[in-house]
């Protein structure tokens, strides 16, 4: 039986994210990444000029809500959930171009020059 393809899987972890200061960091760097690297990122969907609105507004009502204001929580929620959607769609927009690559190495290249993670494949030994 054939080996499938051992392709690279791109992953955000939001788990070891261990609160919304360091996920809004983890976001920024990504957004930071993808632009240092237009010639591999022609198209990012979504756009990174929304992403950088939808974090801009994430960390305004992060601010409102550690003020306790009233009302501040849910809508710093609603945010999050925006800019959560948004890595979402960034992160299966580089799985798409390393999916497109039939080389592997370089598509490690490209999930690593976006800021992604990669899945880590444990090794696996041969039954004796």
């Amino acid at each position: 039986m054939a080996k499938a393809r051992q392709r690279p899987i791109a992953v955000f972890h939001f788990r070891k994210s261990l609160g919304v200061a360091t996920f809004m960091g983890r976001v920024g760097a990504i957004i930071l990444q993808i632009e240092q690297n237009p010639a591999i990122f022609v198209s990012p969907s979504p756009a990174l000029p929304v992403v950088k609105t939808h974090l801009k507004e994430l960390i305004a009502a992060e601010a409102k809500a550690n003020t306790r204001v009233t009302s501040a929580a849910s809508k710093h929620n609603a945010k999050y959930n925006v800019v959560r959607t948004d890595v979402n769609g960034l992160l299966s927009y580089v799985q798409t171009l390393a999916d497109a690559t039939p080389d592997v190495l370089e598509a490690v290249k490209i999930i690593a020059s976006s800021g992604f993670s990669m899945k880590g494949r444990s090794p696996r030994e041969a039954a004796a």
